[in-house]
C-alpha cells in the first residue's frame, strides 16, 4: 500500500509540473489579431524572461516578463512562440506552436518580421559627442540573410563612419549597421526602410532622438557585436552603486558579475573577451532589483 501511494504522489507531482511548465494562450490567431501567451512565475526575478518568436508575428509588448502579447501579420502560416527563463536551476526554454488564419501572401516563405531600429546620441564624451544608428534582427528572430538593403534618412546629424560617411541619406546592403553619426546635439529623426530578398514587404521604422532632454536611457552597444560591448552608466550616477551581471544564454550560467560604485557611474565600461559565447543577457541590478537588461548577439 505504501509502495502504491509513493508513486501514486510521484505521479502526480510530476504531472502537476507538467502542466505548470508549459505556455498557455490560443494555438491559432487570426490575421492582424493580438493574442496574450504566459507562463507561470518560474523565473528568479519578475523579468528574468525573453520571449521569441518566428513567422509573421511581432510581440506588441514588453518580452520580459512571464506574459507576453504578439500580433499575427497578413499571412496564413505557422509560427512557434519560445520563452526562455531563468531560475535558481538554470536556463530553461518552452515552445509553443502558432498558426496564423489568414488570407494574403509574403511570397510563400511565412517568415516576415519587423526588427527594432536603435539609435543614440551622446553629447558628453569624445570631442562633439557620439553616437550611432543600427536595427537589431535578434528581438523578433528576424533572419539577417534575408535583408537586401536598407535605405536610411537621418535628419539633424551625418554619417561619420562607414560607406555613408558625411551624408544624410542613403543606401547600405545586407544588415549591417551604417555606423557612427555626429551631430550639433540638436533633435535627431532616423529613418530606416529594410528590403528583403524573400518576398516579405518592406518594413520602414522611424525613431525620434530627443539629444539631453530629460533622463538619459542606459546605452548597451553595439548589438550584435564580435567581441565586446559598452555599457554607458552616466543614467546611474545619483545612486550609490550598481550591479552588472551578465548570463550565457545558451547555458543560463553567470559569466561576469561586477559591482560599480558611485564613483565610476559618470563613466563608460567595456566588457570584451565574449566571442565563446552565442548569445548572452546583460542585466544590471539597483539594490537587488533589476533597472536595465538587454539581450546581445555575438556574432
Amino acid at each position: 500500500m505504501k509502495t502504491k501511494t509513493f508513486f501514486l504522489t510521484l505521479i502526480f507531482t510530476l504531472l502537476a509540473f507538467t502542466i505548470k511548465a508549459q505556455i498557455t494562450g490560443p494555438t491559432t490567431i487570426h490575421c492582424s489579431n493580438q493574442e496574450t501567451y504566459s507562463i507561470q512565475n518560474l523565473g528568479q526575478c519578475a523579468q528574468c524572461y525573453d520571449w521569441d518568436v518566428t513567422g509573421d508575428i511581432t510581440i506588441v509588448t514588453s518580452d520580459m516578463n512571464n506574459s507576453v502579447t504578439i500580433q499575427a501579420g497578413s499571412s496564413t502560416g505557422n509560427g512557434v512562440l519560445t520563452v526562455t527563463y531563468f531560475n535558481e536551476t538554470g536556463c530553461h526554454e518552452l515552445q509553443r506552436p502558432i498558426t496564423i488564419e489568414c488570407t494574403g501572401s509574403n511570397g510563400g516563405n511565412g517568415n516576415c518580421c519587423i526588427p527594432e531600429l536603435d539609435s543614440y546620441f551622446i553629447c558628453r564624451g569624445w570631442i562633439g559627442g557620439h553616437g550611432a544608428v543600427y536595427i537589431d534582427f535578434t528581438g523578433n528572430n528576424c533572419d539577417r540573410n534575408s535583408v537586401s538593403s536598407i535605405d536610411w534618412i537621418v535628419n539633424g546629424a551625418v554619417f561619420s563612419t562607414g560607406s555613408l560617411a558625411g551624408q544624410s541619406s542613403g543606401t547600405t546592403f545586407g544588415a549591417g549597421s551604417p555606423g557612427n553619426i555626429q551631430s550639433d546635439c540638436g533633435r535627431i529623426n532616423v529613418t530606416a526602410t529594410v528590403h528583403y530578398n524573400n518576398g516579405c514587404p518592406d518594413v520602414t521604422l522611424t525613431e525620434i532622438v530627443d539629444v539631453d532632454s530629460g533622463p538619459r536611457r542606459t546605452i548597451i552597444y553595439p548589438n550584435p557585436t564580435k567581441s565586446e560591448i559598452n555599457i554607458d552608466l552616466f543614467e546611474f550616477k545619483k545612486m550609490n552603486e550598481v550591479e552588472v551581471k551578465i548570463y550565457d544564454l545558451n547555458t543560463g550560467k553567470e559569466v561576469y558579475s561586477k559591482k560599480i560604485l558611485k564613483s565610476e557611474l559618470n563613466d563608460t565600461i567595456t566588457i570584451n573577451r565574449l566571442d565563446n559565447y552565442k548569445s548572452i543577457r546583460i542585466i544590471i541590478f539597483n539594490d537587488g532589483k533589476i533597472i536595465k537588461e538587454s539581450t546581445i548577439l555575438i556574432e
